[in-house]
Formats: C-alpha cells, sequence, structure tokens
C-alpha cells in the first residue's frame, strides 16, 4: 500500500510509505521542506535585532542574537523536515538525498542505529550502535552501501537559491530486509 500525501505550502512534501513483506513491517514517514521561509524570517529578525540594539547595549544586543540563533535552530530541528523511520535501506536514504541535491546542498542531522559504524568525526559520531549526524554529507553514506538504518530520526536540510523549487519525490521504498540464514527456520 503506498500513500503520498498532498503538497503543502513552503513546498512542503508529505510521503509516507508502508510496506509489508513476509518477514518484517516497515514504515517510513519522510517530510522534506523548503528552507527559504525561514531564511526569511531569520533574516528579518537579525535586521529587527540590529534596529533594537542601537538602544541598548552590546551585552544586550549578544543576549537577544543568542536567542534569536537558538531558536533558528530549534526550528530547524523540531521543524517538520525529517526523517522518521522503524527501518529504511541506506541506499534509499542517499537516492532522496541525491535528488534534493539537485536544487542545492543537502545535509543530514539526526540519529540513527547501526552495528559497526567507524566515526568520521565531527559530522558522524558513534556511541555503540547509535549514529549522529552532525551537517553531515550525504556522501557520508557511501560507507554504509548495503546496510539498513533502524530507528532513523533525521532532518534533510536542504540550502539552495532564494526561489528555488523542491523536486517531487516519490514515497521511499525500503527495500527488502535480508533475514539472516540462521533466523530463517525460526520465521513463519
Amino acid at each position: 500500500m503506498l500513500n503520498v500525501g498532498p503538497a503543502r505550502p513552503g513546498n512542503r512534501r508529505l510521503l509516507s510509505h508502508l510496506a509489508t513483506d513476509r518477514h518484517l513491517h516497515h514504515e517510513a514517514a519522510v517530510t522534506y521542506l523548503d528552507m527559504t521561509p525561514v531564511l526569511i524570517i531569520v533574516a528579518a529578525g537579525f535586521m529587527a535585532l540590529r534596529y533594537v540594539s542601537r538602544g541598548f547595549g552590546m551585552q544586550e544586543f549578544l543576549v537577544l542574537a543568542g536567542v534569536g540563533t537558538s531558536l533558528f535552530y530549534l526550528l530547524l530541528y523540531f521543524g517538520p523536515a525529517a526523517v522518521r523511520a522503524a527501518r529504511i535501506e541506506v541506499a534509499t536514504l542517499r537516492d532522496q538525498a541525491a535528488v534534493l541535491g539537485t536544487v542545492g546542498e543537502v545535509v543530514l542531522i539526526g540519529s540513527a542505529q547501526a552495528e559497526g559504524v567507524r566515526p568520521q568525526p565531527p559530522t558522524l559520531e558513534v556511541t555503540g550502535d547509535r549514529l549522529t549526524f552532525v551537517y553531515a554529507d550525504p556522501a557520508q553514506l557511501d560507507a554504509l552501501a548495503g546496510r539498513s538504518l533502524a530507528q532513523v530520526d533525521l532532518v534533510l536540510q536542504v540550502r539552495h537559491a532564494p526561489g528555488a523549487t523542491l523536486p517531487a519525490l516519490d514515497a521511499p521504498d525500503p527495500g527488502t530486509a535480508v533475514v539472516p540464514a540462521r533466523l530463517e527456520r525460526w520465521l513463519p
């Protein structure tokens, strides 16, 4: 079954995919956000801060700038530009990032779970089996080729020229999960 949500204001596309095979149940929800309105709001905020700072001292200005920056990053992280999935193939995620890369620069922010991954500081941190992407280039996913990521909570941030339109994307295909031969006998 394939569900593709309608286009929303701000060039957002809500894509969801529900696939069931004989072994695993995959759910993936992907949302992409055009960053243009966010950048306009931040620019207007900094212009207002500059105007207000003329009546205040430098210390007050720095406090206001710090609050504005914090709100900006909270909006980026908790905004709707996210990939959340119980399990998704790395190749699928890489393909989606490549499509968005035709418009501008794509960076990954967030976390996922996979075993046996080497850290690539400062953009890919690894703690146990937990991966943390900090403004990582999608090319770093090439080192994870042929794998699946679990417990995925990523933001795909697209930095593009003002007025650029994000391409329409198909729902991601979580692929067929490979079940180890030792576990095959225990499955129906």
